[in-house]
């Protein structure tokens, strides 16, 4: 019977059909579209735990990358499963190379290098608000870096930036190291948002200033997510303590 159905449709309404009854499975729909988000890894797991929320809300996404290389007409996998996934959102892309041929309803493509500072800030002012972004594109661990510091001052508070594939962060091809003391590689980034988010308690040294604007940093297996928000908890070094020694334990007075 579905073989009936998959020739009378054809191939592309076939897909459509599948992906709007298993609508609410991200992988699922992972599978459906072609994207390796499942299967080649284990992504949409997460970001199922971590989207949840947004699943009927009006809001705005862009993914680095669109896929497919060098052709116009192949990718945007990955887009067209955000967009079943997330039915009120705006799905936004940018390529290296052009893609403007797969565009449809709610999927817009600019193409540029999200190595180009000002080409991703001209592309965050034409968005207008951002609420998650995702940086599934080059993987070289420079265009990380950039796109992370240029983009993410664009994103709303509550949002979510994601960097997916920080296996190159180890991987020389990509401007990787595996020293552990490296400085320029995605993952030697993640390692140091995780001090900024202990900003308040720094004394003796400045701390990072980003810290006051991420409230979490959530590290899977090559993947991570980074919370924007507002953090002034305030340090335990600006609470007042009385410390006794180890043997009389903390007292808070």
């Amino acid at each position: 019977m579905q073989d009936i159905a998959r020739v009378i449709l054809g191939p592309k309404c076939w897909i459509e059909l599948r992906a709007w009854f298993y609508r609410n499975n991200l992988t699922t729909l992972a599978f459906l579209y072609g994207t390796d988000k499942a299967g080649g890894h284990s992504y949409t797991q997460h970001y199922e735990r971590h989207f949840a929320y947004l699943r009927k809300r009006h809001f705005n996404l862009l993914e680095i990358g669109v896929g497919g290389g060098e052709y116009t007409g192949k990718g945007g996998n990955s887009l067209r499963m955000w967009k079943k996934y997330f039915p009120k959102a705006n799905i936004f892309s940018i390529d290296c190379f052009d893609k403007s041929a797969l565009q449809e309803s709610r999927i817009t493509i600019y193409q540029g290098s999200q190595n180009d500072t000002k080409f991703l800030n001209s592309i965050a002012s034409k968005i207008g608000r951002v609420d998650v972004i995702i940086d599934d594109g080059s993987h070289i661990n420079e265009h990380v870096l950039t796109s992370f510091s240029v983009l993410f001052p664009h994103l709303t508070d509550g949002g979510m930036y994601v960097i997916e594939d920080t296996h190159t962060a180890y991987d020389e091809r990509f401007g990787g190291s595996e020293k552990s003391n490296a400085t320029d590689t995605s993952m030697a980034l993640v390692k140091s948002l995780l001090d900024a988010l202990n900003w308040e308690e720094f004394v003796k040294t400045s701390p990072p200033e980003i810290g006051r604007d991420i409230v979490s940093v959530c590290c899977y297996h090559n993947l991570v997510f980074i919370r924007k928000g507002q953090n002034e908890e305030g340090g335990h070094n600006h609470r007042k303590h009385k410390i006794y020694s180890e043997t009389e334990g903390v007292k808070k007075i």
